[in-house]
């Protein structure tokens, strides 16, 4: 799956191209159900993170694609994707760095949304 994952991004990766997390594929394709077995219902952002890392994104830019650049793509950077005064701060607290190991998303300790924990380990 690395050369795979590779061969799709690296090219968008060269052209600078901004690159915005999303879950808009299915894992219900047999096929990527067996090449990945982490991909069920539920998981496949962290799943779409893990592939962007196989593919040589830094787990810096690979936040940014989650938060920043999804907001931005969606038109919506003025309000969400940065922690900046004025703007909706949801928070999902990790045990973990995700900056040294993408895969400690997986770890969600807390779910913090509009200033009221909404989930917690």
């Amino acid at each position: 799956m690395t050369s795979v994952a590779k061969s799709f991004i690296a090219p968008l990766i060269e052209a600078d191209v901004l690159l915005a997390l999303g879950t808009d594929w299915c894992p219900c394709i047999s096929s990527v159900v067996r090449s990945h077995p982490s991909v069920q219902p539920g998981s496949v952002t962290h799943t779409e993170m893990e592939m962007l890392s196989w593919a040589g994104l830094s787990n810096e830019a690979i936040l940014a694609a989650a938060t920043r650049n999804a907001a931005l793509a969606l038109g919506l950077g003025a309000f969400v994707g940065t922690l900046e005064p004025g703007k909706f701060a949801d928070l999902v607290i990790v045990s973990g760095n995700p900056l040294e190991d993408i895969s400690a998303l997986w770890n969600v300790e807390m779910v913090v949304k509009e200033g009221i924990v909404v989930t917690e380990n």
